[in-house]
């Protein structure tokens, strides 16, 4: 059980890490101008863009995390 346990945080982990070096590249993306012209609406945008940017990660993460309930509720119905 452990080992599934490790398993499971070190494909969280490297889901993260991807997440966060293209989340740094957005910043340079930022355009000052729009946003202060309309901040709600243009950080929405934003925001919409990182999820379509990211909606592979984002399935597998969910993916990895019905895998790992699936396999949980397997130990305990085995006890």
């Amino acid at each position: 059980m452990a080992d599934k346990i490790h398993k499971y945080l070190d494909k969280i982990d490297e889901l993260k890490e991807e997440v966060d070096r293209q989340s740094e590249s957005i910043l340079d993306k930022i355009d000052m101008t729009n946003l202060l012209s309309n901040p709600v609406e243009y950080m929405k945008e934003l925001g919409r863009q990182f999820f379509e940017a990211h909606t592979d990660e984002l399935q597998e993460a969910i993916n990895v995390g019905e895998t790992k309930a699936r396999a949980v509720l397997s130990e305990i119905k085995k006890d």
